[in-house]
């Protein structure tokens, strides 16, 4: 987050509870008025960064807030329809068991990189409350349009959690525009908030279902210090989201292309690698183990995971928050030779270690955020202190 973000991390919201009450709008608790204006600004923020009519930021966590989507708009026996393992979340399945929901999944099509459209139509006689498209492993948009198409009558929920500030920077895909009644997700992976999420839609019933009924049966109290940082996270988004989306996927590309130069198998190269802040790794025997303690070795922090194209453990490498200390092509195409020279083992760790923390060196502020210094950063600052 940005310094003024941090500002938000004050006594006053942290400490202050968010208690109201849904039939009437009405804070419960005295002074929360001004709690109440800064997320109310943030909701209006909101709405213009995804183009939706319907905000809601009180959501604890991504995984919060899927809870509350499936408790709240399905009912018990009603079947769902999500992205398997491993490009799924985990969690929906056992969410989905406890509440009696039938669960399926949609896998894998390694020709597209994306969730197999072959079998969505094969499944298409079930009528699916619910389609959750929740992916945790993402380097391409999901085909929106096409799902809808095959589900017409169900709910379908895009959980944005790994790709909001590519979306929200108009460089990723529009879910509400192309078919999706509710775009969901985490704030502080390719969005770089806090750790909580919001719920987006453009219909009135889903917000009435899901987000005016969110308390208590979920949400008793909302974190109001994470809502003050989300606030100035959105308006930032407002002025610097789309330059800073467009690096990102920028910065993963030359990632993955100077990797794949360097010697190292890279996913999806048919499809031009990623248009994403990910970059999936294929080992190639590697023991991942292995490859993760020789790059923590040489300065560089890697994500170990089961890869939905290979399904073997690979790398999951993410640029987004590099990118958001001002590491551009450059740096990124260096990291990527330093990455390989550590696999394939062609330098000594402790020595490409001095380089990497000497290119570290050279990025440590935020970018793509609002100076302490300017006209908006102090009207930010007063407003939250």
């Amino acid at each position: 987050m940005g310094k003024i973000t941090t500002k938000s991390h004050k006594p006053f919201f942290i400490h202050r509870y968010s208690v109201r009450s849904t039939s009437e709008g009405e804070w419960k608790f005295p002074g929360d008025k001004h709690a109440k204006r800064i997320e109310e600004i943030g909701v209006e923020l909101a709405k213009k960064v995804f183009g939706a009519k319907y905000a809601d930021l009180k959501y604890l966590s991504g995984h919060n807030c899927m809870n509350a989507v499936v408790v709240l708009a399905t009912k018990q026996g009603e079947p769902i329809l999500h992205i398997g393992e491993p490009m799924g979340h985990l969690s929906i399945e056992p969410i989905c068991e406890r509440l009696g929901n039938p669960i399926y999944s949609l896998p894998f099509d390694p020709k597209t990189f994306s969730v197999d459209l072959k079998v969505a139509k094969k499944l298409s006689h079930i009528p699916f409350k619910m389609i959750y498209l929740d992916a945790t492993r993402f380097l391409f948009p999901h085909p929106v349009r096409e799902l809808r198409e095959i589900f017409p009558e169900s709910l379908m929920c895009y959980d944005g959690s790994q790709v909001m500030g590519l979306i929200a920077g108009g460089e990723f895909q529009d879910p509400l525009s192309e078919g999706a009644d509710m775009l969901v997700g985490s704030t502080h992976k390719s969005f770089p908030g806090p750790q909580k999420a919001m719920l987006l839609t453009n219909k009135r019933e889903l917000w009435e279902t899901i987000s005016e009924r969110a308390f208590p049966v979920a949400l008793p109290n909302h974190h109001l210090h994470h809502v003050a940082a989300l606030t100035v996270t959105l308006a930032e988004t407002v002025e610097f989201g789309k330059e800073y989306a467009q690096q990102i996927i920028k910065n993963s590309i030359t990632l993955a292309q100077s990797l794949y130069n360097e010697g190292i198998k890279i996913e999806g190269k048919a499809r031009g690698f990623t248009k994403s802040h990910q970059v999936w790794v294929d080992l190639e025997g590697i023991d991942a183990s292995h490859a993760i303690d020789i790059l923590k070795e040489a300065g560089i922090h890697a994500n170990s995971v089961k890869l939905p194209s290979t399904n073997q453990i690979g790398l999951r490498l993410g640029t987004n928050e590099i990118t958001r200390l001002g590491m551009k092509e450059k740096e990124l195409n260096t990291i990527g030779k330093m990455m390989a020279d550590a696999l394939l083992e062609r330098r000594n760790p402790q020595e490409i270690n001095r380089d990497s923390r000497a290119l570290a060196h050279q990025y440590c502020e935020i970018k793509y955020c609002f100076p302490e210094n300017s006209d908006i950063g102090r009207a930010l600052i007063n407003v939250l202190e």
